[in-house]
């Protein structure tokens, strides 16, 4: 028996499926006819219960020979006096369900190709369908079909696959590949799938979170205007019409909105403009320039937390480019809210060329397809191979971010130093994590000091690992029951005795400054039994991630400082710190406070470590920790030097003076 395997591969969304992945063409004017209103009968899907096929996701187009699009047409006799051989006429394509042109690919004007374009891969797909009865939905897992699905979650699909599912978009390849290939059944089983689907979620119960939420239900609206489209109005033209309007009636922006509403509200754009309704068409374009002003800051840095869902959001607002010239709306808002995230993105990846990987960000690296030839960001997407690199050293930014580095360029043969500090979380959204104060550094080509990343979208315990402050470079705060009290406090799902959270808004940024050297502090309320204060200092004279916690309790906790190092990096701890390698480089850390010091790595107890590679993907880190037990009124100040060298340097920390020294060079640094 076949087994199926799911995709890893990342898709260009993490939240959800791209309305034009992977398309370049550019609209050309419609030819379809307006839609005519007839009965909407769902036609029985096939069934079938034979073994999954491997799902394929390729970039490269199916290898099936695609027929020419324009049949020869049949010619006239001319009258001659003479006799003349008898003409042979070329029959047309044969017209297949509702009309549709067989055995050729669908038109390229259609609305599907605008939105959910065709690709490598779908052949595979839609065989997968209609053989094995297997849906494949990429990264997120597959969805087993029957003849009449009950549209239920399954295992086989994680929390956001069992949503994605009901997008529908995944039966498209159906349409593509039955009608190159002249397959009636297969065409038919696309609009089964979606008439089976409305007539089991009339009722409002049926209208549940997973099906309402902006992304599917955008992503359900692509689905229904492509299939009324090139069905010329002969199937879901009320179910198109219906969608449409609930996605601006539902418009609001505010605590929650994020990348998902231009999928909301730009399928509502297709869908009014396909329906010749020019009023609702152009709220629906209002309604997006609002959204990209909204998700985009004036800065350029995003309201999610997230610099991959800055990347997210900067090629959904590309895509939307064919809609708005297809529909004849101004797209000048758009492409300057685009513009500013240019600014941003380059200044969020590292040496290396990965972006950072704060809240949801996996490691990624920025196409550089999505930007101008001469743009810094081109640079940033190209390695340093094409455009002009920024200038910009130390920057902050809106959306709670702060960046450093020495230079954009090597030094003296090796990848410069870079820093990122999380300084403030100034919007909760989905995609955020809870990290405030949170540190990366890279230095002589390696990744030292990291982020986990996202892991993929469930209720794992390992998930609420990725998003919790144990799983960042912060310190990590447990109240401590008093000694005569015998009553337990309530566990965490991390197996840490439950704290009170203060009010976020009571953290403060204190300095963002880069003269005479990079100074980043910040007040770190997230407990209401401690204060934290946490400066993060960058100095080029000693090439070193310096950060002094100070922490005083209100309470009796325990405070532990954790250390996040990535996989790939062989930690060796010591009694004042440790020695990091990797095969490019050797670091020290050097810790002055006091506080025993213990490394952990990930198992099947314990979540301490792990690490995104891809969506969904993990890997082993360590974490390097120091704890201290601190009475309700005592203070405790930690010092954290992080040196990387070709050798690993020397450091020591005397009378708040940072010395490190390479290769017989000296650095010193004095603590403010």
């Amino acid at each position: 028996m076949r087994s199926p395997v799911v995709a890893l591969t990342v898709l260009a969304l993490v939240g959800g499926v791209s309305p034009a992945a992977g398309s370049t063409s550019s609209p050309v004017p419609s030819t379809s006819q307006a839609p005519q209103a007839t009965p909407e009968a769902p036609v029985a899907p096939a069934a079938n219960t034979s073994a999954p096929v491997d799902p394929s996701d390729s970039p490269v187009q199916s290898s099936e020979p695609a027929p020419s699009g324009s049949p020869a047409q049949s010619t006239e006799p001319t009258p001659s006096d003479s006799p003349t051989p008898t003409q042979t006429t070329t029959p047309l394509p044969p017209a297949g369900p509702y009309g549709i042109p067989m055995k050729q690919n669908i038109r390229a004007d259609s609305w599907c190709r605008l939105l959910i374009p065709n690709k490598g891969g779908d052949a595979a797909r839609a065989d997968s369908i209609m053989d094995d009865n297997i849906a494949d939905l990429g990264q997120y897992g597959y969805y087993r079909l029957s003849a009449k699905p009950d549209w239920k979650p399954q295992k086989t699909l994680d929390s956001s696959g069992n949503t994605h599912v009901n997008g529908l978009y995944w039966a498209t390849p159906l349409l593509y590949t039955g009608a190159r290939r002249g397959d009636v059944p297969m065409v038919e089983r696309f609009y089964g799938l979606i008439g089976d689907w409305l007539s089991k979620h009339k009722k409002k119960k049926t209208r549940t979170w997973s099906v309402t939420q902006p992304i599917i239900a955008g992503e359900r609206l692509w689905t229904l205007t492509c299939a009324s489209d090139i069905s010329n109005g002969a199937r879901f033209v009320k179910a198109t019409r219906k969608e449409a309007n609930k996605q601006l009636k539902g418009f609001k922006l505010g605590g929650g909105t994020n990348n998902t509403a231009i999928h909301s509200q730009g399928s509502a754009l297709a869908a009014f403009c396909y329906l010749g309704d020019a009023e609702k068409r152009d709220q629906a374009a209002a309604n997006l320039n609002r959204l990209a002003d909204y998700l985009v800051l004036p800065d350029g840095s995003d309201r999610e937390g997230s610099p991959w869902y800055a990347y997210y959001t900067l090629r959904l607002l590309t895509k939307l480019a064919p809609v708005y010239a297809r529909c004849g709306e101004p797209y000048d808002q758009i492409a300057a809210a685009i513009k500013r995230q240019e600014h941003f993105l380059a200044a969020a990846v590292d040496p290396n060329f990965y972006l950072v990987m704060k809240g949801d960000t996996h490691r990624a690296r920025l196409s550089k397809k999505w930007f101008a030839p001469d743009s810094e960001v081109r640079w940033a997407a190209t390695q340093g191979a094409e455009g002009q690199p920024p200038t910009n050293l130390y920057e902050v930014f809106e959306g709670g971010y702060v960046f450093g580095r020495n230079s954009w360029t090597d030094v003296d043969g090796h990848h410069p130093s870079f820093f990122s500090v999380r300084v403030s979380r100034p919007y909760v959204t989905a995609h955020v994590h809870s990290d405030l104060g949170s540190v990366t550094f890279d230095s002589y080509g390696s990744e030292f000091v990291g982020d986990p990343g996202p892991y993929r979208y469930d209720s794992s315990a390992i998930r609420d690992y990725m998003v919790s402050r144990s799983g960042h470079s912060v310190i990590r705060v447990v109240e401590k029951p008093k000694k005569k009290s015998t009553k337990k406090r309530k566990a965490s799902s991390l197996g840490l005795a439950s704290v009170s959270v203060a009010a976020s808004g009571s953290s403060k940024v204190l300095a963002t400054t880069s003269d005479p050297y990079n100074r980043t502090c910040l007040r770190d309320r997230t407990y209401v039994a401690a204060v934290i204060k946490r400066c993060v200092y960058y100095d080029t004279a000693v090439d070193a991630l310096v950060v002094v916690d100070s922490i005083k309790a209100k309470k009796r906790i325990r405070a532990d400082q954790r250390w996040q190092i990535p996989n790939g990096v062989k930690v060796n701890p010591k009694k004042r710190g440790a020695t990091l390698v990797t095969p490019t480089a050797r670091a020290r850390v050097k810790f002055t406070g006091g506080g025993a010091v213990r490394k952990y790595r990930p198992n099947s107890k314990r979540p301490d470590g792990w690490f995104t590679n891809g969506y969904g993907e993990l890997v082993k880190g360590t974490v390097l920790q120091r704890r201290a037990l601190l009475k309700k009124g005592k203070k405790r100040t930690w010092v954290t030097v992080v040196a990387a060298g070709t050798d690993t340097p020397r450091v020591g920390v005397t009378d708040s003076v940072v010395s490190v020294s390479r290769a017989g060079t000296i650095g010193t640094f004095t603590l403010p």
